[in-house]
């Protein structure tokens, strides 16, 4: 499988020494930049998956991996952030702005005049010939920019209901700043975000995933983008395991709904219904 490598290098200031409790509150915001950014591609990478290859002496050098086999697209969209200070009217597509801040976030332990070197490889091949360093004041500068622009743009192409969607769960991300799953819809074979109160359904979830393959059906608050006719998230109240089908099912529904066509044959109703679309 591919794997997303980053090259990693703190500087502190001068001559000082980087204390250890501020290069564990460091990596700490560092896999909350990383969690975050395989949230907004919705690719599943568990922060525990992220491993340390190789450390460097003299200042604090690592390596640091993690599989996955979306390597390029992942290693595009981190350059992509990284070069957000040089080229802010860049499109980083997926990428939101709480993400890029989380970016900068990382650099708040450590002190104004600390750097941090990045380079993004893909296996042991380089993205970018760039290596990306920024110090903390710049960090700083940077985060103040972000923070007079909106997170989220309000989309009216966007429409809120309540309703129900039915298909395979895909990934889980329960350790993700807000915890969801990701189901792929039986009808359209979208991939819709599916948010849940991890306190009344974590049980439930994990229950669930014991089932491979299972159908589920969903039911919450829906937000379903009217353009591209597809629903992009839901908050879930409930759900389910749809039941398997049965021979004879079909057959139930005969005579279900006496009268439903008044005095047509089934025939002529349908030819109707064909007529006045």
């Amino acid at each position: 499988m591919d794997k997303v490598k980053i090259n990693l290098r703190l500087k502190p200031e001068g001559e000082k020494k980087l204390p250890l409790s501020k290069l564990s509150q460091y990596i700490e915001g560092l896999l909350k930049f990383l969690e975050n950014v395989s949230e907004d591609l919705n690719i599943n990478m568990p922060k525990d998956d992220w491993t340390i290859e190789s450390v460097k002496n003299a200042s604090v050098g690592m390596s640091i991996c993690s599989p996955t086999k979306e390597a390029p697209r992942y290693s595009e969209a981190l350059n992509g952030v990284l070069n957000h200070k040089n080229d802010r009217s860049a499109d980083l597509k997926e990428i939101k702005n709480r993400t890029i801040k989380s970016y900068y976030n990382t650099y708040n332990p450590l002190e104004m005049n600390d750097e941090v070197y990045f380079m993004v490889l893909n296996g042991n091949v380089p993205q970018n010939t760039a290596q990306f360093n920024m110090k903390k004041h710049e960090a700083i500068q940077e985060s103040e920019h972000l923070k007079r622009l909106p997170d989220v743009t309000e989309d009216p192409n966007i429409v809120t209901y309540h309703g129900s969607i039915r298909g395979v769960v895909q990934s889980w991300f329960k350790e993700s700043n807000k915890p969801h799953i990701t189901i792929k819809e039986s009808i359209s074979n979208n991939l819709a975000i599916c948010y849940y109160d991890p306190d009344k359904h974590y049980i439930q979830i994990h229950e669930l995933l014991e089932q491979k393959n299972s159908i589920v059906i969903l039911s919450g608050e829906i937000k379903a983008d009217i353009v591209k006719r597809r629903i992009t998230e839901i908050q879930i109240n409930q759900f389910e395991i749809a039941p398997e089908y049965q021979e004879g099912d079909l057959e139930k529904f005969i005579g279900c709904m006496p009268g439903a066509i008044g005095d047509l044959t089934a025939k002529e109703f349908i030819e109707n219904l064909y007529n006045n679309e």
